[in-house]
């Protein structure tokens, strides 16, 4: 087997997520920022469009901080606690606004949220502007949140990137692993293949995909290179990760930065010991949450309220008995006790 064939087989595990692309443009209209009220803090919202020239990619930005009230003469509004930055990575055909249950709660705590809408993927975008393979070219997820950062200065406070900020990843699913790469994990093709083929991989849904993939456009042919490292970064956060199967042992052995993973034991999309706790395991300084009763692979978006489903898996209706805003109050719990360790 030749490595483009490779690539094309393991590459179905990122794609699968593609099938729900449609349903989240409907989604964002039950999940349109939903707000949390906080009795001490006014969060402020603002909608920020960049350019990464380069690689002619736009990068909508959704933005989240705390603005300050303060009165008497000559008094402004400024962000609290500059030196704290969260950048939210959503999952595949996603949004950042799909993750507001968790973006309002870090602002209230004074971290500015930079939300990171993801082009060819996100609905945010537009329908027409919607491209299922571009799940696969996954090194320009890193890309974009890199140049986020080269651009803090255009669209933050003033002084915040002089100020070395403390900045962590937070990503779900394929945002999941695009926050591991941005921590040095690389991508090994015959690796996810040999899994995808094998017993292993019953009920993964990412290896169940049969469709045109079109091309990947690989940047080289050496999977090493597909570490989007960058030393800036401080620390991640994984929820429900995918692409566990295809990152190495070795790269994840050598990540240095505090990480958080949080997954569904009882996954109905990625099965929890080859994604998730494949990470935790490997990952040195990693901590593991394993949610044990019945959450899925969508408790971890906003509350929603349709029928729109993934191969087969319910978008919005969760199991009997799991109550989603509460697992997100836990979550949110968790996170921030992570943050301030």
């Amino acid at each position: 087997m030749n490595f483009k064939t490779a690539l094309k087989s393991s590459i179905q595990l990122l794609f699968v997520l593609a099938t729900y692309s449609l349903s989240m443009n409907n989604i964002a209209l039950a999940n349109d920022e939903p707000e949390r009220k906080n009795n001490s803090a006014k969060i402020k919202t603002e909608e920020i469009d960049l350019y990464h020239a380069a690689k002619q990619r736009p990068i909508k930005l959704d933005l989240w901080y705390q603005e300050k009230t303060c009165k008497g003469q000559g008094c402004t509004q400024t962000l609290a606690q500059k030196t704290n930055v969260a950048i939210l990575s959503h999952g595949a055909m996603g949004s950042a606004k799909d993750y507001s249950w968790l973006a309002y709660p870090l602002a209230a705590q004074g971290w500015i949220v930079v939300g990171l809408n993801h082009f060819g993927e996100s609905w945010r975008y537009g329908g027409q502007n919607i491209d299922p393979s571009s799940v696969m070219r996954f090194w320009q997820r890193t890309e974009d949140v890199s140049y986020v950062v080269d651009s803090f200065d255009s669209f933050l406070p003033e002084g915040l990137a002089a100020s070395n900020p403390n900045i962590v990843v937070i990503g779900h699913s394929s945002g999941g692993y695009t926050a591991a790469s941005l921590a040095g994990v690389t991508l090994d093709a015959q690796q996810i293949y040999q899994y995808c083929s094998s017993d292993r991989a019953k009920g993964d849904l990412g290896c169940s995909y049969k469709g045109d993939q079109g091309s990947a456009q690989s940047p080289a042919t050496d999977p090493s290179i597909w570490s989007g490292l960058d030393s800036r970064i401080t620390g991640i956060v994984m929820l429900d990760p995918a692409l566990g199967p295809a990152s190495t042992i070795s790269s994840l052995n050598e990540v240095e930065l505090p990480t958080l993973v949080i997954g569904s034991k009882d996954n109905d999309f990625l099965p929890f010991d080859y994604h998730a706790n494949y990470y935790a395991q490997h990952i040195p300084k990693a901590k593991l949450i394993a949610l044990d009763n019945g959450e899925g692979h969508f408790v971890y978006i906003n509350s929603c309220d349709n029928d729109y489903k993934a191969r087969g898996v319910s978008l919005c209706r969760d199991r009997e008995g799991v109550d989603r805003d509460a697992v997100q109050r836990k979550m949110v719990g968790n996170i921030l006790r992570f943050l301030t360790e």
